[in-house]
């Protein structure tokens, strides 16, 4: 027999996701910054080990003449969740 589903406490999950407050999208980053902004985020995909994970799981097919853009939109597709969801307090498990 299964286990009945944990009751979702409400107002810790509206608290949480802001539910009744409406989305404002960031404003985009000014077009000067975006090099370095790419140049960090393949930073951290090489620190992170992302990198390395493609081209082992590619080998032989990983091809030198990808372009940078093909290559980022590659390693943001296999990367791999890096942090767990915190524990709310109110939130059943």
């Amino acid at each position: 027999m299964s286990s009945p589903v944990p009751a979702l406490a409400l107002e810790a999950y509206r608290a949480l996701v802001s539910l009744d407050t409406p989305f404002t999208p960031p404003s985009p980053a000014p077009p000067e910054e975006h090099p370095t902004l790419l140049r960090d985020l393949g930073e951290q995909l090489r620190l992170d080990g992302t990198e390395a994970r493609l081209r082992e799981e590619l080998g032989a097919r990983a091809s030198h003449a990808m372009d940078a853009r093909a290559w980022l939109r590659a390693l943001l597709t296999v990367r791999r969740p890096s942090h767990a969801v915190p524990a709310v307090e109110g939130l059943s498990s």
